[in-house]
């Protein structure tokens, strides 16, 4: 068993030593025979092509040889460490690109945004079609009249005066409004354009030089277009010679020809001609003569209107008295006492007048009132102390403390004015209707004290 060991690590031995001269000769460039025997490049070229084949070509590359695991641990660590480094660059170079481009992302918007300019678009450039926008500048270039023009255009819609006199003034001095104005006119269509122009109004001159042309002859067509042709710098450029022809007869219809002569008859009160119909209303409106028969009428309507109104307010106290003695309570009138000074009465409430001051308002919390107008209705905006009513003298005097109008037998009642007050007054605060009556014993001696100074007097 020794001896077999000695062999085997003798072997080893050779081999390794072996192997080792293997790599000493390739590195130097030389070649090793079968024999044992080294040549080098340089003399290979004597060694005839016998031996050649006996010599073994060496490579001068060295041989790569197993790696320890030690040596693996360090290869792989030294890998991780370049990767990472080479990642951590990476991102860097990322970071800082997008930074960049987020950079000239901004710059370019802030640019764009400079550029753009905060020009107010009008609220009503909707409302107003391009088609409206030619029909009102063509119509105002033929007759110069913003009045005429809202009577006689069609638009798209309804437009009153006032916003044709806004839409006019704002396409001449509007720069904006009249730019966006323009570029949508010219993006109509060529036919929606001529038909528009072809509805264009008739100006002064036209109708006038239409006027002058007489019924003796024949007015047709040739006719017409000659007259056109003779006076194209007076007529609309879409002028054809069948529009001038119909606007001649309705002229000739109407009678607004010049040489049209028709009879008066305002003797006979017969109006025959346009100009003498609008004289003919202008005058009635002025000097209308009064009907004797009508006036006769109503003045006996009225006589008989006023002596029923007088029969029944005689009747009135023969109603109450029956309403009284009837025992419904809801349709009796107040009594009052010996001490009552008025009353007010509204569609709920009912309160009597008993010290010589009275307080209308709102009832609200630390403050206090006589007549509180929230039961009788809505009053939240009634001032606290609204209206006070005093008693002098025998007169009554009302007076307006609050920040509301109120109303006395419909005349105003303004903040801090005031009035006398009579028997069956309404008052009215803010929708709100309150009956005053006065107590007709407290009246009695006002009365009597007229009566005795005005006999005095006498």
């Amino acid at each position: 068993m020794l001896e077999d060991q000695i062999k085997n690590d003798h072997c080893i031995v050779k081999s390794n030593q072996s192997m080792l001269m293997d790599q000493s000769y390739r590195s130097s460039g030389c070649l090793q025979g079968i024999d044992g025997s080294v040549y080098s490049r340089s003399i290979m070229k004597d060694v005839p092509k016998s031996d050649l084949k006996s010599v073994r070509r060496s490579s001068s590359r060295p041989i790569k040889r197993p790696k320890f695991d030690d040596e693996l641990v360090e290869a792989g660590h030294k890998r991780g460490l370049s990767a990472r480094k080479s990642s951590d660059s990476s991102s860097v170079d990322i970071k800082l690109k997008k930074n960049v481009s987020n950079k000239q992302m901004s710059s370019s918007l802030s640019k764009k945004k400079i550029k753009v300019k905060s020009n107010l678009v009008p609220s009503d450039f909707g409302r107003w079609r391009p088609a409206d926008d030619l029909r009102l500048i063509t119509s105002v270039q033929q007759t110069c009249d913003l009045q005429a023009v809202h009577i006689a255009v069609r638009f798209s819609c309804s437009f009153t005066l006032k916003e044709i006199q806004d839409r006019w003034f704002a396409l001449l001095y509007d720069p904006l409004l009249s730019r966006l104005s323009q570029q949508a006119i010219k993006s109509l269509p060529a036919d929606v354009v001529n038909k528009i122009l072809n509805e264009a109004l008739w100006s002064r001159e036209e109708e006038c030089l239409l006027a002058d042309v007489d019924m003796n002859g024949t007015r047709d067509i040739p006719y017409f277009q000659q007259f056109l042709d003779d006076n194209v710098y007076v007529f609309h450029k879409n002028r054809t010679a069948e529009a001038l022809q119909d606007h001649w007869l309705l002229l000739r219809h109407y009678y607004l020809l010049n040489c049209q002569t028709v009879k008066s008859h305002v003797s006979s009160g017969i109006a025959t001609s346009i100009n003498e119909m609008e004289a003919k209303i202008i005058d009635d409106q002025i000097m209308g003569d009064e009907d004797e028969v009508l006036k006769q009428a109503l003045s006996l309507n009225d006589r008989c209107t006023k002596r029923e109104i007088k029969r029944l307010e005689k009747e009135i106290p023969q109603w109450e008295l029956l309403l009284e003695k009837s025992g419904i309570p809801e349709l009796a009138f107040t009594s009052f006492k010996h001490d009552d000074l008025a009353s007010l009465q509204g569609r709920i409430l009912k309160y009597f007048m008993k010290k010589n001051k009275l307080i209308i308002g709102r009832a609200a919390h630390g403050h206090e009132v006589d007549v509180d107008l929230t039961i009788e209705g809505p009053s939240r905006k009634i001032s606290r102390k609204q209206v006070s009513i005093e008693h002098e003298d025998g007169r009554f005097l009302l007076r307006n403390i609050g920040k509301l109008p109120i109303y006395v037998n419909g005349e105003v009642i303004s903040k801090n004015g005031e009035i006398s007050i009579i028997d069956n007054s309404v008052i009215e605060v803010y929708c709100l209707k309150l009956l005053f009556n006065i107590n007709p014993d407290l009246q009695k001696p006002h009365l009597n004290q007229l009566d005795v100074y005005a006999e005095e007097t006498s």
